[in-house]
């Protein structure tokens, strides 16, 4: 089944930090339940948390549209174990403890979402375009090949339809806007 969703934040995941999927899930739940958000955490150079996805969520805020953190599962075989990040910063200077009981690992952002679901459906990452930065206006399907992991997109339905590259999404959160930091 096909869904559509506004404004995205796509991410694929995995084994990460020598913990399995679901003891991720169920401790991100049990944040949420304790601390009433979850900072998902993650890396490398895409999505930086100051030029690309708090631009993209401040944006959608202002049009009183939401954004969801979708993630589609890969097979991922990160099996370090890194210390637990103890702050986190919106702008890089400014830095505050993260909550207890919230745990991020060896990642160097997070996206702090208020909610996150376990389910089952498909989006056509074709639909969705990149907003902002070097890439903008490209489609996702274009985007996310090879190494590429995650990307901001709005929809905007492809009309073309010769391009089409479907995922099946298995989390979904709702991210706490205008919230990316810096974690460390």
């Amino acid at each position: 089944m096909y869904q559509k969703i506004e404004n995205i934040i796509f991410m694929k995941y995995g084994v990460h930090a020598s913990e399995d999927v679901e003891l991720i899930i169920k401790r991100k739940i049990a944040e949420i339940q304790q601390c009433k958000k979850m900072f998902w955490g993650y890396g490398g150079v895409l999505c930086h948390p100051l030029n690309q996805v708090q631009p993209f969520l401040k944006s959608n805020a202002l049009k009183n549209q939401k954004t969801h953190l979708v993630m589609t599962k890969t097979l991922s075989k990160l099996n370090n174990t890194p210390s637990a990040a103890t702050m986190y910063s919106v702008d890089n200077i400014n830095w505050c403890p993260i909550p207890n009981n919230v745990r991020v690992l060896g990642s160097k952002y997070a996206i702090v979402c208020n909610s996150i679901t376990q389910c089952e459906f498909i989006l056509d990452l074709a639909d969705y375009v990149i907003p902002l930065g070097n890439c903008k206006g490209r489609r996702l399907s274009q985007y996310i090949q090879g190494r590429v992991d995650k990307a901001c997109g709005y929809y905007q339905i492809n009309t073309a339809k010769n391009i089409s590259m479907p995922v099946i999404i298995t989390l979904c959160a709702e991210i706490e806007s205008p919230f990316s930091v810096f974690i460390k």
